[in-house]
């Protein structure tokens, strides 16, 4: 997975809204269900690609920080 490929799936399971996206990460636990099988993993690998990606960087775009936030605090909360 590249730096883009997880940018956009991060962004995408956090971001997108339940009706285009009913099974997203942050959809499902905000419907009380569990992830899909591999869905986590998948997050975790996107995960390590941007750590890795962003270490040297001084700046994050708007769109990302906000996907992390809510994939940090919204996904505790739930």
């Amino acid at each position: 997975m590249d730096f883009e490929t997880a940018r956009e799936f991060v962004v995408r399971q956090t971001l997108g809204t339940s009706a285009d996206l009913p099974d997203t990460f942050i959809a499902c636990l905000r419907q009380g269900k569990p992830p899909i099988p591999g869905q986590v993993t998948s997050l975790l690998l996107a995960l390590k690609v941007l750590f890795e990606g962003l270490k040297n960087e001084p700046t994050l775009d708007r769109t990302l920080t906000k996907a992390l936030f809510i994939l940090s605090y919204e996904s505790r909360q739930l």
